[in-house]
């Protein structure tokens, strides 16, 4: 009487089948548990990696025949890829096994399970176990015989020995479903170990474990990790009751565990307080200590929490995704279940989860605010009308719904939806939502004002201010408008009130609105003032292009040329960090400014580069023209000359084609 196993596990494939590298694993993992003498106690454990077709059939041909006698007890193990055909017959792969031009498995090329139950009803031994780490594994029980739970025909001493006479196959899957690896093993053949190496598995207590207590605790532990995984046992005559392994009697560790084991089990990983403090007691019975009761109790819960994690990830991404859009497109549908195949989910458990969410009431006007509130935070515009409409139809006074949808549709361009939007919210601003004034004529100017109805958004950012007098954001709104009608000095009052204010709001930057007032000034022919402003925002935002670039203006207009070179200089260093203009129009100015201290060959660089950027440039190449000829070089000049007519002519600029014309001439007759 011997106990003999022979482990397959076929991890690499050499025609197309996609690796397993966790098989490798799986024959080392179940190898080191049947060869302990405290556990498996098998006298010969054979592993078999990546063996070819005829190889395969040989070896468990022989595991099944050679020198077996009646009481030896035969396990096969396979872990690798398993395959059914149109017939639902199921084959186990090869290494060598082959696929056709479709991508289905040539049968021929595999180990047919009708071939592997035809070595075990040939075989001498009366105790066989088969055990299936692969997909469609439930499939194999194809014409077994029915169970038989007696023991009467079973001779004593062998029952007592080995258990019952039979045969026990347990598969990892339906004969419909896919397994699954997990952290570099096979999830079932990860709890397989599990409960031998730990002695969990030993549900009775008797220091034996059977293949039936055996395939319970994996099937409950696989099922608590992967959901759509459902392992199956199929036992002939007395099979269930084969003794497979020994466990530990009167290690408290062990003890202790299967408590809790029992109890995760029955509550489905759930434990109340009545249930900690009974298992705490348990605990000081024992003599554990407090370290070894948690560690002992996270193992066992693992698989549960994990399933648990899942669960909540579902239904986080669900909630996400009904807060979005109710109900569910099918767009986002197709996704949730792509994210339930990868999470391992089963339908049924997230029914239990949508039903949860879907006993609540998602047609209120509230929810679909709240809807339409985080679809704006993600920039979907659309999807935040959308809900906005909806929630309005519910509540036809909803005038916060109808503030958020203007600023929707102001995001879209849609200016005059916006502003009839927030014209009605001013108009209900019911006790329903009631929203802030000033705000709503804030944005209803803004929305005129993008429109293009300036005096209009003048009237309403005069509103705002009336109702809330320290907006520094008003006043600089307002301020721009003004700006752009022309009324410089009502422009740099508003900007001068935003600036004040806005030294303890710090609602908006104040170098921009500096720059603004600025601008004020310039256009008011106040150059010192402007210059002054610009020089201000560029020390609040030393990488303000712009400022600098205007500082240059002012400079350049006042003949100071060094100190405009300086600011031209700083506006090409930090050209784009903040404003931007185009680098073509720094370098132009700057050389104009070198021409005019008589730096001839520096502007020259600085027409170069500017013609370097824009190809174009018409004046640039006029410029560098002039600088040649300051130069002495006549032909450049010419060339450069030529090059600013022939751009003057296509964009027809008449009166600077005929001015570049005289010079070309002069230089030709000189």
């Amino acid at each position: 009487m011997v106990k003999v196993a022979l482990l397959i596990a076929v991890s690499e494939y050499e025609h197309g089948l996609p690796s397993l590298p966790g098989s490798k694993r799986d024959i080392q993992e179940m190898e080191r548990v049947l060869r302990d003498p405290n556990m498996g106690e098998f006298d010969d454990v054979k592993p078999l990696l990546n063996p070819d077709l005829v190889t395969m059939q040989i070896e468990i041909e022989r595991l099944f025949a050679e020198g077996r006698q009646k009481d030896d007890l035969v396990l096969l193990y396979f872990s690798g890829h398993g395959i059914r055909d149109e017939h639902d017959n199921l084959y186990f792969a090869t290494r060598n096994t082959r696929q056709n031009q479709q991508r289905d498995v040539l049968t021929a090329t595999a180990v047919p399970a009708q071939t592997i139950q035809g070595f075990m009803n040939r075989s001498p031994s009366k105790r066989q176990v088969l055990i299936l780490d692969c997909c469609f594994s439930g499939a194999f029980a194809k014409g077994l015989s029915a169970t038989g739970r007696g023991l009467n025909s079973v001779p004593i001493q062998i029952a007592t020995l080995l258990g019952g006479e039979g045969r026990a196959v347990l598969t990892s899957s339906t004969e419909t479903q896919e397994s699954f690896e997990e952290g570099g093993v096979g999830i079932y053949t990860r709890f397989i170990v599990e409960g031998i190496e730990t002695g969990a598995a030993d549900t009775d207590k008797n220091g034996i474990i059977t293949v039936e207590e055996l395939h319970e605790y994996a099937k409950w532990k696989t099922q608590a990790a992967r959901s759509d995984m459902k392992p199956n046992f199929f036992p002939v005559k007395e099979g269930y009751a084969i003794r497979l392994a020994k466990a530990p009697i009167g290690d408290y560790k062990l003890t202790y565990r299967k408590e809790v084991e029992l109890w995760a089990q029955r509550r489905q990983g759930k434990f109340s307080s009545i249930l900690l403090s009974a298992l705490e007691e348990n605990r000081k019975k024992l003599g554990l200590s407090l370290e070894e009761a948690e560690e002992i109790m996270a193992e066992v819960l693992q698989p549960t929490q994990e399933f648990q994690e899942k669960r909540l990830l579902y239904e986080q991404n669900f909630e996400e995704a009904i807060l979005l859009d109710f109900p569910v497109n099918e767009e986002i549908r197709d996704e949730l279940r792509y994210l339930q195949q990868i999470l391992g989910l089963r339908d049924i458990d997230v029914a239990s989860i949508e039903d949860k969410f879907n006993e609540r009431k998602f047609t209120s006007a509230e929810t679909y605010f709240d809807r339409g509130l985080k679809n704006y935070e993600k920039k979907n515009n659309e999807g935040a009308i959308r809900n906005y409409t909806k929630a309005i139809q519910l509540k036809p006074n909803y005038s916060v719904a109808y503030f958020n949808r203007g600023l929707a549709y102001h995001n879209l361009g849609n200016y005059q939806a916006a502003i009839e939007d927030y014209t009605e919210a001013i108009r209900i601003n019911s006790e329903w939502g009631t929203i802030n004034l000033a705000r709503a004529y804030l944005e209803r100017g803004i929305a005129n004002y993008d429109s293009g109805n300036k005096q209009i958004a003048l009237e309403d950012y005069t509103q705002s201010i009336n109702h809330e007098a320290k907006s520094s954001r008003t006043y600089y709104e307002r301020g721009l408008t003004y700006f752009d009608l022309k009324d410089y000095q009502a422009a740099i009052d508003d900007y001068t009130q935003a600036i004040k204010l806005n030294s303890t709001s710090y609602e908006l930057d104040e170098a921009t609105i500096y720059f603004e007032r600025g601008l004020a000034y310039y256009d008011s022919n106040n150059k010192q003032a402007a210059l002054e402003d610009w020089n201000q925002a560029s020390v609040l935002k030393p990488n303000y292009c712009l400022a600098f670039y205007n500082q240059g203006l002012v400079h350049e207009n006042n003949k100071d040329y060094q100190a405009a070179i300086q600011a031209y200089t700083q506006a090409i260093e930090v050209n784009g960090q903040w404003e931007s203009i185009s680098p073509s129009e720094a370098y132009y100015r700057r050389g104009l400014c070198q021409y005019e201290l008589g730096q001839f060959q520096a502007s020259v660089e600085d027409y170069t580069q500017a013609i370097k950027i824009n190809s174009e440039f018409d004046l640039a190449y006029e410029k560098r023209g002039d600088a040649y000829h300051a130069l002495e070089n006549r032909e450049l000049a010419i060339e450069n000359y030529r090059q600013a007519e022939s751009l003057y002519q296509n964009l027809f600029k008449t009166t600077e084609r005929q001015r570049v014309r005289r010079k070309i001439r002069d230089l030709e007759q000189q």
